[in-house]
């Protein structure tokens, strides 16, 4: 007798273990950081093939990773299980002002996780604004650093 198995449910995110976080490096340029630990159900599950992080530039986060107004972003998972994304060409404070991410986990066979998101902390402006407003309080941050 052979048994199959169906794979029908979707990855598990664990959101303090994902550990989703993001920096500005430059006023043009953001990274997401997470550590690649969704879990499929060991045995039972056919395993995480990848992840898919998205973003949008509305006022509030997409219910999920793919169709309406996502825009993807390569994700690269390295060897140690951290995943990383860039956001390039997009000012600082347009960026903080609006765009929402959501990074979900994929299996094998095609499950996608409902993800988790996440959103700019609009209180870490990158390095070059904070250097401007140091150098000159009185000149005010650059224009790419002002929602």
């Amino acid at each position: 007798t052979t048994t199959v198995l169906y794979d029908k449910t979707p990855p598990k995110m664990n959101k303090q273990a994902i550990g989703l976080a993001g920096t500005a490096i430059s006023g043009a340029s953001y990274v997401l950081t997470f550590s690649a630990k969704a879990d499929d159900g060991g045995a039972k599950g056919s395993g995480v093939l990848d992840y898919l992080l998205v973003w949008s530039n509305v006022s509030a986060p997409l219910p999920n990773c793919g169709g309406g107004d996502s825009q993807p972003l390569e994700v690269t998972v390295g060897p140690d299980g951290r995943g990383t994304a860039e956001m390039a060409g997009v000012p600082w404070a347009q960026l903080a002002a609006k765009y929402h991410f959501r990074l979900c986990a994929r299996d094998r066979v095609g499950n996608v996780a409902p993800g988790i998101v996440f959103a700019p902390d609009k209180s870490k402006p990158p390095p070059e604004c904070l250097a401007a407003m140091a150098a000159s309080p009185s000149a005010g941050m650059p224009a790419l650093c002002v929602r």
